[in-house]
């Protein structure tokens, strides 16, 4: 690829590799901008309009931490369908997986805001949680930390009534096969704490998913993951095929009433529900994406994170450069300070001893400047690893759109892969 083809370059094998989940707006962003002390923006993502998984990382006691900030399922507001989003997350814990040495998991963070539903769990929440608990599969469970969020918009009592509540009705079987549950009160202790927990735990990890496609040779459709969207999808897709039908005898007798108005409503609402089973299939069939359209969304992707990647470069060229030139101004400074002729004994008879006790404002530039290189630098290893994805993702891009060129015909639409969906077929392909 055009990309390095490896990062061990990058990555150690002490290295604490921990993906962060959850619904969108559980404060995933947040909890890591707690950790890294990143808060400008809450992260630097790359393509942050979109939502795609991304790398940052940190420096705790001694240990690299890299933190994998995943896309939530279920989001209105995202351009990416479930199918996709699952692709997405298949693809990145395919190439950990495949790359050499495999990238390991130390640990997994599931975030839940506290204030959701009140206690129950519905809708986007539950389903996020039922792909959760696909994805992961019952081996790694005791390497979850279930973490609930937003307790500033709860009064503490009500809120570790809701926690209990959670436990009890949805989280018992993770909780009972060794999933911890933590309150997160939105500090970077607390944050720390957690990342701590997992580090200590001295944990090597791999996802169901990653077993299922990998060392079972599944094809993502078939994993448990994707028999999970499946199913849900068929559910949406069913319910609004029966709320097709309603509408559809609603507009017979409204036409029997001759009652336009309520007939052209009704026609309107058989828009919508049809609208959203097309939508549903499309879904479904997502995972066999034609391979022209991800090769150009990859190609698009990757064109922004080599984008980024030269701002954050120039950026930290600037802090560093400009703390270089503090510190050089400060040693004239100091130079000129101490340079004149030693004064007179009698100048030293009111002499305490605190001039011990000033602080050198070089030394502590220079501190500053280390800890502006070193964070500099980790922001290049993750620009670089999010790259390698990129890069990784459209080399199997490129291998299926050159297959589906030789074997299949091609329309005025273009050509239709008949395989698992484009991330997913990285189990075929040896891109590293």
């Amino acid at each position: 690829m055009a990309s390095s083809d490896s990062l061990s370059n990058i990555i150690s094998a002490g290295d604490i590799i921990i993906p962060i989940m959850g619904i969108t707006g559980s404060g995933k962003s947040t909890f890591i901008a707690r950790c890294t002390g990143n808060e400008t923006g809450i992260g630097h993502k790359l393509q942050s309009h979109t939502s795609e998984v991304l790398i940052q990382s940190f420096k705790y006691k001694g240990h690299t931490v890299r933190l994998v900030d995943t896309p939530g399922f279920d989001d209105s507001r995202s351009e990416f369908d479930d199918a996709q989003i699952l692709n997405q997350i298949a693809g990145w814990l395919m190439l950990a997986s495949k790359h050499s040495p495999p990238l390991t998991l130390n640990g997994i963070i599931y975030l839940h805001p506290i204030n959701e539903a009140g206690g129950r769990m519905r809708g986007t929440a539950k389903n996020n949680l039922n792909m959760f608990q696909a994805m992961c599969g019952d081996e790694p469970m005791s390497s979850v930390v279930i973490v609930t969020t937003m307790w500033s918009k709860v009064k503490e009592g009500t809120g570790l009534d809701l926690q209990k509540q959670l436990s009890e009705r949805y989280w018992n079987s993770m909780i009972d096969a060794g999933s911890k549950v933590v309150k997160h009160d939105d500090t970077s202790a607390s944050a720390l704490r957690i990342i701590e927990h997992i580090i200590d735990r001295k944990a090597q990890v791999k996802m169901g998913l990653q077993t299922q496609l990998v060392e079972g040779g599944m094809k993502l459709e078939e994993t448990s993951a994707g028999q999970q969207l499946r199913s849900k999808v068929i559910e949406e897709q069913n319910r609004a095929r029966n709320k097709l039908q309603d509408a559809q005898q609603d507009l017979e007798q409204a036409l029997r009433d001759r009652d336009n108005t309520t007939a052209n409503e009704i026609l309107e609402l058989q828009a919508k529900h049809d609208a959203m089973i097309r939508a549903k299939e499309d879904e479904l069939n997502s995972m066999k994406r034609r391979a022209d359209d991800l090769y150009q969304r990859t190609l698009e992707s990757l064109a922004a994170a080599e984008k980024e990647n030269a701002r954050l470069q120039k950026e930290a060229e600037e802090n560093v450069a400009a703390i270089k030139k503090q510190i050089e101004v400060a040693n004239r400074q100091q130079l000129e300070r101490y340079n004149p002729p030693p004064p007179s004994y009698s100048s030293y008879s009111g002499y305490s001893g605190a001039s011990l006790g000033r602080r050198d404002p070089v030394a502590e530039m220079q501190l500053q400047l280390q800890e502006k290189q070193r964070e500099a630098e980790l922001r290049r290893q993750d620009v670089q690893m999010q790259t390698f994805f990129h890069y990784a993702s459209m080399d199997i891009a490129k291998q299926q759109l050159d297959e589906a060129k030789r074997s299949a015909k091609w329309g005025k639409a273009g050509a239709v892969m008949s395989t698992v969906g484009a991330v997913a077929a990285v189990m075929s392909c040896n891109v590293m």
